[in-house]
């Protein structure tokens, strides 16, 4: 039976070892960039727990048809991000469903500038006055 030599022998013991602190500037400020988003990520998020709470809160007022509200927690999130998509959708269907606040053009123009999908125009189509759905039109993919 023959034994390899060189399979025991360590193939880079002759190699300089490199130090655990010498990384590249581009790998240092790489890795103090991720942590600095990680860090800001890790700050926002209770504010953002809180507003998807108001959401959900805002949402179940509109399934329970207490449309006003639904707009007066809608009004509230839309202050402070108003560029969430669902609160815009969800305060336009408060506003449409609701007959007798007679603010249906308050609706359109939180839509303006809007894509919707299949399940929100589905969600609004019911509820938005004739008038509207005619300015709608239904993209082609």
């Amino acid at each position: 039976m023959m034994t390899d030599t060189l399979s025991q022998a360590e193939p880079y013991e002759d190699a300089p070892a490199l130090s655990a602190t010498s990384y590249p500037w581009w790998v240092v400020a790489f890795a103090i960039l991720i942590l600095v988003a990680f860090g800001y990520s890790l700050l926002s998020l209770p504010r953002h727990i809180a507003l998807a709470h108001e959401l959900a809160r805002a949402e179940r007022l509109d399934a329970a048809t207490d449309y006003t509200g639904a707009e007066r927690v809608y009004t509230s999130l839309l202050t402070q991000m108003p560029g969430s998509k669902a609160a815009r959708i969800g305060m336009a269907h408060a506003v449409f469903a609701d007959a007798e606040s007679g603010n249906d053009p308050d609706g359109m123009v939180l839509l303006a500038g809007l894509s919707l999908q299949e399940a929100e125009w589905n969600r609004l189509e019911p509820v938005m006055p004739s008038e509207y759905r005619a300015q709608f039109v239904r993209e082609k993919r």
